[in-house]
Protein backbone atom coordinates (compact mmCIF):
# COMPACT_ATOMS: atom_id res chain seq x y z
CA UNK A 1 0.00 0.00 0.00
CA UNK A 2 1.61 3.01 -1.45
CA UNK A 3 1.27 6.29 1.13
CA UNK A 4 -0.45 9.61 -0.83
CA UNK A 5 1.50 12.64 -0.94
CA UNK A 6 -1.63 14.30 1.49
CA UNK A 7 -1.63 11.24 4.05
CA UNK A 8 2.01 12.11 4.44
CA UNK A 9 1.68 15.35 4.92
CA UNK A 10 -1.11 14.71 7.63
CA UNK A 11 1.29 12.09 9.33
CA UNK A 12 4.08 14.87 9.28
CA UNK A 13 1.72 17.45 10.16
CA UNK A 14 0.59 15.82 13.43
CA UNK A 15 4.35 15.33 14.30
CA UNK A 16 4.90 18.82 13.54
CA UNK A 17 2.09 20.14 15.77
CA UNK A 18 3.25 17.72 18.60
CA UNK A 19 6.78 18.85 18.32
CA UNK A 20 5.96 22.25 17.92
CA UNK A 21 3.39 22.49 21.08
CA UNK A 22 6.36 21.05 23.09
CA UNK A 23 8.84 23.47 22.54
CA UNK A 24 6.32 25.87 23.39
CA UNK A 25 5.65 24.87 26.10
CA UNK A 26 8.85 24.00 27.89
CA UNK A 27 10.97 26.75 26.50
CA UNK A 28 9.38 29.33 28.69
CA UNK A 29 9.62 26.61 31.83
CA UNK A 30 13.23 25.75 31.11
CA UNK A 31 14.45 29.00 31.36
CA UNK A 32 11.98 31.26 33.74
CA UNK A 33 11.49 28.01 35.66
CA UNK A 34 14.70 28.01 36.45
CA UNK A 35 15.16 31.62 37.53
CA UNK A 36 12.09 31.55 39.61
CA UNK A 37 13.55 28.45 41.06
CA UNK A 38 17.14 30.03 41.63
CA UNK A 39 15.27 32.90 43.35
CA UNK A 40 13.51 30.75 46.12
CA UNK A 41 16.55 29.34 46.83
CA UNK A 42 18.80 31.83 46.99
CA UNK A 43 16.66 34.94 46.93
CA UNK A 44 17.04 37.58 49.86
CA UNK A 45 15.95 36.18 52.69
CA UNK A 46 13.48 38.09 55.17
CA UNK A 47 14.06 37.55 58.91
CA UNK A 48 10.66 37.24 61.19
CA UNK A 49 11.50 40.69 62.93
CA UNK A 50 12.43 42.40 59.27
CA UNK A 51 8.82 41.09 58.53
CA UNK A 52 7.09 42.60 61.38
CA UNK A 53 9.09 45.90 60.72
CA UNK A 54 7.58 45.46 56.98
CA UNK A 55 4.23 44.96 58.29
CA UNK A 56 4.11 47.60 61.07
CA UNK A 57 5.60 50.58 58.60
CA UNK A 58 3.05 49.50 55.86
CA UNK A 59 0.05 49.97 58.88
CA UNK A 60 1.15 53.55 58.61
CA UNK A 61 0.92 53.98 55.11
CA UNK A 62 -2.13 52.29 53.92
CA UNK A 63 -4.07 54.69 55.98
CA UNK A 64 -2.53 57.32 54.39
CA UNK A 65 -2.90 55.84 50.78
CA UNK A 66 -5.36 56.87 48.01
CA UNK A 67 -6.76 53.24 48.27
CA UNK A 68 -7.84 53.15 51.93
CA UNK A 69 -11.45 53.24 51.89
CA UNK A 70 -11.71 51.04 48.77
CA UNK A 71 -9.40 48.51 49.55
CA UNK A 72 -8.87 45.91 52.43
CA UNK A 73 -5.30 44.90 53.45
CA UNK A 74 -5.83 41.54 55.41
CA UNK A 75 -3.29 39.49 57.20
CA UNK A 76 -4.24 36.70 54.98
CA UNK A 77 -3.38 33.28 56.90
CA UNK A 78 -4.14 29.18 57.22
CA UNK A 79 -6.95 30.69 60.17
CA UNK A 80 -9.04 32.86 57.91
CA UNK A 81 -7.87 31.92 54.87
CA UNK A 82 -11.33 29.61 54.00
CA UNK A 83 -13.90 32.48 54.18
CA UNK A 84 -12.19 34.98 52.48
CA UNK A 85 -11.75 32.06 49.43
CA UNK A 86 -15.31 31.47 49.57
CA UNK A 87 -16.09 35.01 49.29
CA UNK A 88 -13.88 35.30 46.09
CA UNK A 89 -15.92 32.05 45.08
CA UNK A 90 -19.53 33.48 45.85
CA UNK A 91 -18.28 36.42 43.88
CA UNK A 92 -17.52 35.18 40.80
CA UNK A 93 -20.73 32.68 41.01
CA UNK A 94 -22.86 36.33 41.20
CA UNK A 95 -20.87 37.93 38.08
CA UNK A 96 -21.79 35.44 36.00
CA UNK A 97 -25.40 34.55 37.07
CA UNK A 98 -25.65 38.68 36.07
CA UNK A 99 -23.83 39.02 33.14
CA UNK A 100 -25.29 37.62 29.55
CA UNK A 101 -22.77 38.14 27.46
CA UNK A 102 -22.41 34.88 25.86
CA UNK A 103 -18.53 35.60 25.33
CA UNK A 104 -18.34 35.94 29.11
CA UNK A 105 -19.87 32.12 29.92
CA UNK A 106 -17.85 31.00 27.32
CA UNK A 107 -14.53 32.51 28.86
CA UNK A 108 -15.52 31.26 31.88
CA UNK A 109 -15.01 27.92 31.01
CA UNK A 110 -11.31 28.23 31.14
CA UNK A 111 -11.08 29.65 34.62
CA UNK A 112 -10.13 27.75 37.19
CA UNK A 113 -13.06 25.38 39.07
CA UNK A 114 -13.93 26.34 42.71
CA UNK A 115 -11.59 23.53 44.48
CA UNK A 116 -8.48 24.84 41.71
CA UNK A 117 -9.15 28.46 43.06
CA UNK A 118 -9.69 27.12 46.94
CA UNK A 119 -6.17 25.49 46.28
CA UNK A 120 -4.56 28.89 45.04
CA UNK A 121 -5.58 30.35 47.93
CA UNK A 122 -4.48 28.53 50.45
CA UNK A 123 -0.85 28.90 48.81
CA UNK A 124 -1.31 32.36 49.46
CA UNK A 125 -2.76 32.08 52.83
CA UNK A 126 0.69 29.91 53.62
CA UNK A 127 2.97 32.60 52.58
CA UNK A 128 4.35 31.04 49.63
CA UNK A 129 3.29 34.13 47.58
CA UNK A 130 0.92 37.47 48.32
CA UNK A 131 -1.65 38.93 45.71
CA UNK A 132 -4.23 41.98 45.29
CA UNK A 133 -7.23 40.10 44.25
CA UNK A 134 -9.44 42.78 42.05
CA UNK A 135 -12.68 41.20 42.25
CA UNK A 136 -12.63 41.59 46.29
CA UNK A 137 -10.60 44.65 46.50
CA UNK A 138 -8.32 42.69 48.79
CA UNK A 139 -4.59 43.12 49.21
CA UNK A 140 -3.91 39.39 50.72
CA UNK A 141 -0.47 39.06 52.81
CA UNK A 142 0.64 36.78 55.36
CA UNK A 143 2.93 39.14 58.12
CA UNK A 144 4.65 36.52 59.33
CA UNK A 145 6.15 34.84 55.89
CA UNK A 146 5.55 37.26 52.97
CA UNK A 147 5.15 41.12 54.24
CA UNK A 148 8.08 41.74 52.38
CA UNK A 149 5.82 41.79 48.92
CA UNK A 150 2.88 43.82 50.43
CA UNK A 151 4.05 47.02 48.67
CA UNK A 152 4.05 45.61 45.55
CA UNK A 153 0.66 44.59 46.01
CA UNK A 154 -0.56 48.19 47.29
CA UNK A 155 1.17 48.95 43.75
CA UNK A 156 -1.17 46.96 42.06
CA UNK A 157 -4.32 48.22 43.66
CA UNK A 158 -3.05 51.84 42.79
CA UNK A 159 -2.89 50.75 39.39
CA UNK A 160 -6.08 49.25 39.54
CA UNK A 161 -7.70 52.16 41.75
CA UNK A 162 -5.88 54.73 39.92
CA UNK A 163 -6.32 56.52 36.82
CA UNK A 164 -4.04 56.63 33.67
CA UNK A 165 -1.92 54.06 32.27
CA UNK A 166 -1.67 51.89 35.52
CA UNK A 167 -5.17 51.66 35.07
CA UNK A 168 -4.88 50.81 31.76
CA UNK A 169 -2.32 48.14 31.97
CA UNK A 170 -4.08 46.50 35.08
CA UNK A 171 -7.64 46.12 32.56
CA UNK A 172 -5.18 44.84 29.99
CA UNK A 173 -2.88 42.45 31.33
CA UNK A 174 -5.33 40.07 31.40
CA UNK A 175 -6.50 40.08 28.22
CA UNK A 176 -2.91 40.18 26.76
CA UNK A 177 -2.51 36.83 28.48
CA UNK A 178 -5.32 35.31 27.61
CA UNK A 179 -4.28 36.08 23.69
CA UNK A 180 -1.00 34.35 23.31
CA UNK A 181 -2.42 30.40 22.99
CA UNK A 182 -4.80 32.05 20.27
CA UNK A 183 -1.44 33.79 18.74
CA UNK A 184 0.07 30.32 18.82
CA UNK A 185 -2.77 27.96 17.83
CA UNK A 186 -3.22 30.50 14.82
CA UNK A 187 0.14 30.69 13.81
CA UNK A 188 0.94 27.01 13.57
CA UNK A 189 -2.16 25.70 12.10
CA UNK A 190 -1.40 27.84 9.13
CA UNK A 191 0.90 25.98 6.36
CA UNK A 192 3.80 26.99 5.26
CA UNK A 193 3.79 28.61 2.03
CA UNK A 194 5.47 26.95 -1.12
CA UNK A 195 8.87 28.75 -1.89
CA UNK A 196 8.54 27.01 -5.65
CA UNK A 197 4.79 28.44 -6.22
CA UNK A 198 4.17 31.09 -3.52
CA UNK A 199 -0.04 32.12 -2.75
CA UNK A 200 -1.77 35.31 -4.56
CA UNK A 201 -4.61 35.10 -2.40
CA UNK A 202 -4.44 37.88 0.02
CA UNK A 203 -5.96 36.29 3.17
CA UNK A 204 -3.64 33.56 3.32
CA UNK A 205 -0.79 36.11 2.63
CA UNK A 206 -1.98 37.82 5.46
CA UNK A 207 -1.48 34.77 7.37
CA UNK A 208 1.83 34.16 6.59
CA UNK A 209 3.05 37.37 7.73
CA UNK A 210 1.36 37.00 11.11
CA UNK A 211 2.62 33.41 10.99
CA UNK A 212 6.25 34.90 10.48
CA UNK A 213 5.62 37.65 13.29
CA UNK A 214 4.06 35.20 15.62
CA UNK A 215 6.48 35.33 17.93
CA UNK A 216 7.16 38.98 18.12
CA UNK A 217 3.28 39.13 18.51
CA UNK A 218 3.11 36.86 21.28
CA UNK A 219 5.68 38.22 23.10
CA UNK A 220 3.43 42.06 22.54
CA UNK A 221 0.72 40.03 24.14
CA UNK A 222 2.58 40.21 27.32
CA UNK A 223 4.01 43.82 27.36
CA UNK A 224 0.80 44.93 29.03
CA UNK A 225 1.09 42.45 32.02
CA UNK A 226 5.13 42.61 32.65
CA UNK A 227 4.86 46.87 32.23
CA UNK A 228 2.05 46.86 34.93
CA UNK A 229 3.82 44.30 37.56
CA UNK A 230 6.92 46.94 36.79
CA UNK A 231 4.81 50.13 37.51
CA UNK A 232 3.57 48.36 40.80
CA UNK A 233 7.32 47.95 41.94
CA UNK A 234 7.84 51.32 41.40
CA UNK A 235 4.52 52.94 42.91
CA UNK A 236 4.90 50.19 45.98
CA UNK A 237 8.49 51.23 46.10
CA UNK A 238 7.86 54.77 46.72
CA UNK A 239 5.66 53.96 49.58
CA UNK A 240 8.63 51.73 51.27
CA UNK A 241 11.05 54.22 50.65
CA UNK A 242 9.31 56.70 52.53
CA UNK A 243 8.39 54.60 55.70
CA UNK A 244 11.38 51.93 56.05
CA UNK A 245 15.33 52.07 57.17
CA UNK A 246 17.59 52.39 53.94
CA UNK A 247 19.05 48.72 54.63
CA UNK A 248 15.17 47.33 54.99
CA UNK A 249 14.75 49.72 51.42
CA UNK A 250 17.26 48.28 49.61
CA UNK A 251 16.47 44.43 50.43
CA UNK A 252 12.78 44.79 49.52
CA UNK A 253 13.45 46.99 46.26
CA UNK A 254 16.06 44.49 45.51
CA UNK A 255 13.40 41.49 45.83
CA UNK A 256 10.91 43.13 43.79
CA UNK A 257 13.74 44.22 41.22
CA UNK A 258 14.33 40.30 40.96
CA UNK A 259 10.85 39.40 40.54
CA UNK A 260 10.12 42.06 37.92
CA UNK A 261 13.06 40.06 35.84
CA UNK A 262 10.93 36.63 35.71
CA UNK A 263 8.52 38.49 34.17
CA UNK A 264 10.61 39.98 31.37
CA UNK A 265 12.21 36.88 30.63
CA UNK A 266 8.64 34.64 30.65
CA UNK A 267 7.54 37.64 28.24
CA UNK A 268 11.07 37.25 25.68
CA UNK A 269 10.98 33.05 26.31
CA UNK A 270 7.02 32.93 25.44
CA UNK A 271 8.11 34.88 22.23
CA UNK A 272 10.84 32.34 21.86
CA UNK A 273 8.87 29.32 22.32
CA UNK A 274 6.62 30.22 19.93
CA UNK A 275 8.69 31.09 16.89
CA UNK A 276 10.47 27.55 17.69
CA UNK A 277 7.30 26.07 17.70
CA UNK A 278 6.66 27.55 14.28
CA UNK A 279 9.73 26.71 13.14
CA UNK A 280 9.90 23.24 14.02
CA UNK A 281 6.31 22.82 12.44
CA UNK A 282 7.38 24.12 9.17
CA UNK A 283 10.57 21.82 8.84
CA UNK A 284 8.53 19.14 9.81
CA UNK A 285 5.32 19.26 7.95
CA UNK A 286 6.85 21.53 4.90
CA UNK A 287 4.56 23.08 2.58
CA UNK A 288 1.02 21.84 1.19
CA UNK A 289 1.40 19.06 -1.13
CA UNK A 290 0.32 20.14 -4.62
CA UNK A 291 -2.62 18.06 -6.39
CA UNK A 292 -1.65 15.95 -9.17
CA UNK A 293 -3.66 17.95 -11.65
CA UNK A 294 -1.29 21.01 -10.02
CA UNK A 295 -3.93 22.63 -8.64
CA UNK A 296 -3.20 23.61 -5.37
CA UNK A 297 -4.08 21.69 -2.08
CA UNK A 298 -5.44 25.15 -1.28
CA UNK A 299 -7.19 27.85 -3.11
CA UNK A 300 -4.48 30.28 -3.75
Amino acid sequence: MTITDREKYIGNTIAGLTGGAAAYVWCPRIVTGQYVRYLNRYGNRFSTPEQHNIWNATQKSFQSSPIKDSVQLIDYNKSNWEPIADKLIKKRKEFLKRNKNPLVKLRALTWPTDEELKERMYVYAQGKNACYMPATSQILVNKEKKANAVFHEMGHALNAKGLGLGKILAKTRAKGAKAVPFVFGISMLTPKDSDDNPTKNKYYKGLLTFKKHAGLIASACLIPLTLEEGLASIKGGKIAKEVLSPELYKKVNKSNIKAFIAYFTSMVMVGIGTALANYIKDKVTGPLPQKSNNQEFIEK
